[in-house]
């Protein structure tokens, strides 16, 4: 059941990273499609519910890695359907860095203790991501670009 909720969460949380860029994409065409009123509003508003969903997919973790439970293929399988939404919720341009050095170590536990290979990739991914900071042409970095291109530049 967990895995259904969280796959309902990151598909909203998908959604509204969309919103947020197409809505700043319409502030910055001439004439602006929307007022800084309202584009403010439903920024506020999708940011707040990215927080809701990647804290509530956060909380799940200990359903698909019970601490104590001892390394088992029932272990590995359910650890294996949140590595993504894992990935996910580290690469939002809401995710703080230790919140996202806590789905690292999250994920490097995994990797570990199961050897799942998906586990050690991702890892890698993120970590090379966090090497690469992407710059937009004012010169500051580009978060909502990052999350929304995974991190490629």
């Amino acid at each position: 059941m967990a895995q259904l909720w969280n796959a309902m969460r990151t598909c909203r949380m998908l959604l509204h990273q969309i919103l947020q860029a197409q809505i700043l994409e319409g502030l910055l065409s001439d004439p602006p499609e929307f007022s800084q009123g309202e584009a403010d509003a439903q920024i506020r508003s999708s940011t707040g519910i990215l927080v809701k969903m990647q804290a509530d997919l956060l909380a799940s973790f200990p359903y698909f890695s019970p601490p104590g439970e001892k390394t088992s293929e029932s272990r590995a399988a359910r650890e294996h359907f949140i590595l993504w939404s894992l990935h996910h919720a580290a690469i939002m341009s809401v995710t703080t860095e230790p919140l996202r050095e806590w789905i690292l170590n999250r994920l490097r536990t995994i990797a570990k203790n199961t050897a799942l290979l998906h586990a050690s990739i991702i890892v890698e991914l993120l970590e090379n991501q966090r090497s690469h900071k992407v710059q937009s042409p004012e010169g500051r970095e580009n978060q909502q670009f990052l999350t929304l291109n995974g991190g490629d530049g």
